[in-house]
């Protein structure tokens, strides 16, 4: 049973702004798509939810999970996980010319935290949907990577695509790539797929893959990295004519050559390997982690005729698991 937010102010304004965003997964790319490849982001039918509402002064936050923070007279206390979201929420009122404005924010989701289903990245993107429908702005889709990626990065540890951004305020399946160093986003239509999820319980900030390891990775042995991220960019490119075609098969197929691309690169976990292994034994198309790695969640692409049986194989890998859709509109 989904736990509810309670109201956090008796004196806030009944008039409210709410928004949902869903997260989202990477069939391929994640982690090469940082160093400028392309990569194929899907949204995944998990959703974190925001409702705002005007408060008389300062800015309030009340999260199912990350408990409370509040941001007054230009000091920050709560949560320190939640401080992020208080200075979102101020640029976003400075921007707007709201300054001297306080707000009330209570959010829930279903996205697991820290999982690899960029559960950060949806929040950024359901707060700024709440704001826009607050006070009636009607801020563009297409904007959101704008105002949202400078917080990812520092979410990310100082790296980000911002292809997660795109993927949680636009839906469905979209290829990333970047042409002068700026992200260019096409959204690939007329396909939903079906998928379990599994998720490992081990939890790992963003930052520790994408601005430690890899990096280190990099520092270390350069070509071997360089190689790999190019054998990437080519099943990218692969994935890209699958998804076109509809070729659910081959987009499998692709999505376990990517896994071993990335399990080169240490950023697997005995745990995924093993619920790899069980998903494919169980008939699943294809199965990978997805996002940072080292933990979080994998997941394995299925027809509606298997995805119990793969699930249940996930499950005895030692998983949680979620049946999920992906590519839902957002």
């Amino acid at each position: 049973m989904k736990k509810k937010i309670r109201p956090i102010e008796e004196k806030a304004v009944k008039v409210e702004g709410q928004a949902q965003s869903p997260g989202s997964i990477f069939l391929f790319g994640e982690h090469a798509v940082v160093y400028g490849k392309p990569a194929i982001v899907a949204s995944v039918g998990l959703w974190t939810k925001c409702r705002m509402s005007e408060a008389e002064k300062d800015i309030y936050i009340r999260s199912v999970g990350f408990g409370k923070a509040v941001l007054g007279k230009g000091e920050k206390k709560g949560n320190k996980d939640l401080f992020i979201l208080l200075d979102l929420c101020q640029k976003l009122l400075d921007e707007y010319d709201l300054r001297g404005k306080g707000l009330n924010l209570e959010i829930g989701s279903e996205i697991p935290p820290e999982s690899g289903l960029s559960s950060s990245t949806a929040v950024l993107s359901s707060v700024l949907g709440a704001f826009s429908k607050l006070f009636k702005l009607d801020i563009p889709k297409k904007n959101y990577y704008g105002e949202l990626i400078e917080f990812q990065k520092i979410i990310h540890g100082g790296k980000a695509s911002g292809s997660e951004i795109i993927s949680s305020s636009l839906g469905g399946f979209n290829h990333i790539s970047f042409a002068d160093g700026k992200i260019q986003a096409k959204k690939i239509n007329g396909l939903s797929l079906r998928a379990v999820i599994g998720d490992t319980g081990i939890r790992t900030k963003t930052s520790k893959t994408v601005a430690g390891h890899i990096p280190g990775m990099i520092k270390e042995n350069p070509k071997l990295v360089e190689e790999v991220f190019n054998e990437i960019e080519l099943v990218s490119k692969n994935g890209l004519k699958a998804i076109k075609n509809k070729n659910i098969t081959e987009i499998g197929e692709l999505m376990n050559e990517n896994q071993k691309l990335l399990n080169s690169l240490g950023l697997s976990h005995p745990k995924i390997d093993l619920a790899v292994e069980k998903a494919l034994g169980a008939g699943a198309y294809g199965a990978k982690l997805s996002g940072k790695g080292q933990g979080g969640i994998m997941f394995a692409l299925t027809d509606e005729k298997n995805q119990k049986k793969v699930a249940q194989a996930i499950k005895s890998a030692g998983l949680k698991v979620i049946e999920a859709q992906i590519g839902i509109e957002a």
